[in-house]
């Protein structure tokens, strides 16, 4: 496993973590709960969603990221 993927690997599991903890959360607030910068979020929340771990729903005009 190359140094990106055991980064990512963790990336994923620690953001998993995080909203096992809030529930729901925005990017906004993933982004100041982990610190990633925005490409490493989104490819996090992907593998998430692609994983079914995460779904994506619109609240009132503004998008959550939620645990299923």
């Amino acid at each position: 496993m190359n140094t990106l993927s055991v980064k990512l690997s963790h990336s994923i599991s620690q953001l998993y973590e995080t909203l096992c903890q809030v529930g729901k959360s925005t990017f906004a607030e993933l982004q100041r709960a982990t610190n990633f910068k925005d490409t490493e979020l989104c490819l996090a929340l992907c593998s998430l969603m692609h994983d079914n771990k995460v779904y994506q729903a619109r609240i009132s005009n503004t998008v959550y990221y939620i645990i299923k």
